[in-house]
């Protein structure tokens, strides 16, 4: 939905959810790793310019309160799809671990859904006493990684 009405989004890749959430606040930039759809820069204008042209519209033909609203207007769309997806597997008192740069998507989905929620560096001991180099914030950004290489560390 784009101002009250339905719209069709085009088949190209033009803007990624990183742009979403940069518009809404949400994704920190230290958590902004990934390089963006068109190769530009991770402003507040380029990320509404690259929604914009998802719909096929110049970003210049609306004020950037109505892109902020569009932004917030997708991430509700994505919620709601994560939501559905994790009902169909949450079991009754089943906690939610949030990890990666969208931890917070986690956390807000875990709260609607009245589920306990923890990041991985409050409750797990997975060697990082033994590396001194590893944060709880790298830990929670790096999450899958880290855990991976643990694995491997294990098995070798």
């Amino acid at each position: 939905f784009f101002e009250g009405a339905q719209i069709n989004v085009a088949a190209e890749y033009f803007a990624t959810m990183a742009d979403v959430y940069r518009l809404t606040g949400e994704l920190l930039t230290e958590n902004d790793m990934a390089e963006t759809a068109d190769g530009k820069g991770k402003t507040t204008l380029e990320s509404a310019r690259r929604l914009a042209r998802m719909i096929g519209m110049d970003v210049e033909n609306k004020p950037i309160e109505t892109w902020l609203n569009f932004a917030k207007t997708c991430k509700t769309v994505q919620m709601h799809q994560i939501k559905s997806a994790v009902l169909k597997h949450l079991k009754p008192n089943m906690m939610m671990i949030g990890a990666g740069a969208g931890s917070f998507l986690a956390k807000q989905i875990a709260q609607d859904l009245n589920c306990k929620f923890i990041l991985p560096a409050t409750r797990m001991d997975i060697g990082l006493q033994a590396d001194a180099n590893v944060n709880s914030k790298v830990l929670e950004t790096c999450f899958t990684a880290y855990a991976v290489a643990i694995l491997a560390k294990n098995n070798a």
